[in-house]
């Protein structure tokens, strides 16, 4: 058998990664994500899980988006950097529907509060 490598280079240094460390169990559900691994200084792996059935991708730790970048879906900008200045408001968080034509101001605050806590909860908007 024929041993095959992943070349990578970082400045004037190749360097390599040998493919069967990247030989998955079952090649229709997994797979792997290769990257510059700064504290081993070489390239390195981590494993993805694929469904065939729905297309997701899966990975068990978390994925970042460098600084300034942003995230997309089909093209479309869905998520960028967390925008501050926000601070949770005080009182009733109420999570219902309401008649935008006979809501009242403090049926809408209570809903407004609730959206500024989820946001701040999920990273949106927060201090």
């Amino acid at each position: 058998m024929t041993a095959f490598n992943i070349w990578g280079n970082v400045g004037n240094q190749a360097h390599a990664m040998p493919m069967v460390k990247l030989t998955p169990t079952d090649p229709t559900t997994q797979g792997y994500v290769i990257y510059w691994n700064v504290t081993e200084q070489g390239l390195d792996y981590a494993p993805l899980a694929f469904d065939p059935a729905s297309g997701d991708a899966t990975h068990a730790a978390n994925f970042g988006v460098v600084a300034n970048k942003v995230y997309k879906v089909n093209s479309v900008q869905v998520v960028s950097s967390r925008k501050t200045g926000w601070a949770a408001a005080s009182g009733t968080a109420t999570r219902t529907t309401f008649d935008a034509g006979t809501v009242t101001v403090a049926q809408l605050a209570e809903r407004v509060k609730a959206l500024l806590d989820d946001l701040i909860s999920h990273g949106l908007i927060g201090a």
